[in-house]
């Protein structure tokens, strides 16, 4: 089992890792997109992930190739990247 805090990780198929935290719960559900040269740790988006657990919604954070704790370099990132990440 791992950490509450430890995040699962989406392996991208140019083998880089995609951390993110996902919350089961009702849809529609809600995916945090962090700003720029931000991360999933946040109190942005942790807050809004308690507050969707008090409301039984399904929440997703996650950090963007080069971001918090997924693999890469920032400075390989691209908007068309980070937005695959998201879909991904």
């Amino acid at each position: 089992m791992t950490h509450p805090n430890t995040p699962d990780m989406l392996q991208r198929p140019d083998g880089q890792s995609i951390a993110y935290h996902h919350t089961p719960g009702d849809a529609p559900g809600v995916l945090f997109c962090s700003g720029f040269m931000s991360d999933m740790d946040g109190t942005k988006a942790t807050a809004l992930e308690q507050a969707m657990k008090d409301l039984g919604r399904s929440y997703t954070r996650f950090d963007y190739l080069g971001h918090g704790q997924s693999t890469g370099l920032f400075t390989d990132g691209t908007i068309s990247r980070w937005t695959d990440d998201a879909l991904a």
